[in-house]
């Protein structure tokens, strides 16, 4: 039996008589040929990060056969196989990966080579497509109308393959008045809090697990919604808390405009509510609340109304008292009853509540 050499990659040499994973420096994954000179084989499957406007490829020892059966991606993504070369098939797929996805590239054991060879053992190869940016995240859904931003693009994207790349553009403000704790918590191309809430309103529209984080699912459904021009019909909301100067008041804007605002009360000794913003992440038409009041006596209360947790155990929520305005809470940022139902009708899961 005589050895060959077969040239894989950069000038790489594989001589040997069984078929083996070669993993390179470079991502891509290679396998060595067999013992028989003209044997019919696998010699490279991509694998390694791949871009979400990227490629696949799959090089054989021998051309392929015209009408053969191509090779499979799962999940699934629209595109086609292309001939790159006798010896190499590409896929080049329609639309974008979505970002942070793994595709499994199957080799069917049928695949021909122009010889007539079938591989007969199918390979298997993963590659990664790599993770979105955030400044793309922030252009698809700015686009969609969950931002209280505009993106503008200089131009149309060229292919629907280039919807998860960051595009070149422009964000301005929807509106000419912003809340100035709203106006602080926004950076284009940081994650911050104000895409953290756009993202969770998206995912909670779109029936998504509301994690305030961008899975490859949630890229998937953005890109979708892009090509298909889906824009939320949903009011932009924001809660904006002010502790001083006193009394204590809450504000409620939509779309850019205060359509609420209410006395209320925030939380008094060391119970303070401390400042920042948070989105809102859990609601209730009615709860019981249990604690330690700020003298070290217990409470439980039972039919607290239009509650929505924004801040671990914080909440905005209603709750009678015989006045409001100033520190009185054991945290929560009290309103009363009638306010607090007009808040809850009016935000929803990923609002913004600042507190200043």
């Amino acid at each position: 039996m005589r050895l060959w050499t077969l040239l894989l990659g950069a000038a790489a040499v594989l001589v040997g008589t069984a078929v083996g994973l070669v993993v390179f420096g470079n991502g891509s994954s290679q396998l060595a040929a067999g013992t028989a000179t003209g044997s019919f084989v696998v010699t490279s499957i991509t694998s390694g990060t791949v871009p979400p406007n990227g490629s696949i490829s799959v090089s054989f020892s021998q051309p392929v056969a015209a009408g053969s059966p191509e090779p499979s991606l799962s999940p699934e993504v629209g595109g086609r196989w292309e001939r790159s070369g006798a010896a190499t098939l590409k896929f080049v797929p329609s639309v974008s990966f979505a970002p942070g996805e793994s595709i499994q590239v199957t080799v069917p054991a049928t695949l021909r080579a122009a010889s007539g060879k079938v591989l007969g053992t199918p390979q298997v190869s993963t590659a990664t497509i790599a993770q979105g940016s955030v400044l793309r995240l922030q252009q698809l859904l700015a686009e969609a109308g969950y931002l209280p931003v505009r993106f503008k693009p200089e131009s149309p994207l060229a292919s629907d393959r280039n919807v998860a790349v960051p595009q070149k553009g422009s964000f301005s403000w929807r509106w000419p008045s912003i809340p100035s704790g709203l106006a602080a918590g926004w950076y284009p191309g940081q994650w911050n809090v104000v895409t953290q809430g756009a993202l969770m309103v998206f995912q909670h529209s779109s029936g998504l697990p509301v994690t305030g984080t961008p899975s490859a699912t949630v890229w998937q459904a953005l890109i979708s919604d892009s090509i298909q021009g889906i824009h939320t019909g949903q009011p932009y909301s924001y809660i904006f808390v002010s502790k001083s100067p006193r009394p204590e008041s809450l504000e409620l804007y939509i779309n850019g405009k205060v359509v609420l605002k209410s006395l209320c009360n925030t939380g008094v000794g060391i119970d303070t509510t401390h400042a920042g913003t948070w989105p809102i992440f859990e609601r209730l038409v009615s709860a019981t609340m249990k604690g330690v009041n700020p003298n070290g006596s217990h409470y439980v209360d039972h039919g607290v109304p239009w509650v929505s947790y924004f801040h671990g155990s914080i909440a905005v929520h209603g709750f009678v008292r015989a006045n409001y305005g100033f520190p009185q809470s054991a945290g929560c940022v009290e309103l009363p009853p009638a306010a607090a139902a007009q808040v809850y009708r009016q935000v929803g899961i990923g609002t913004l509540v600042t507190v200043a």
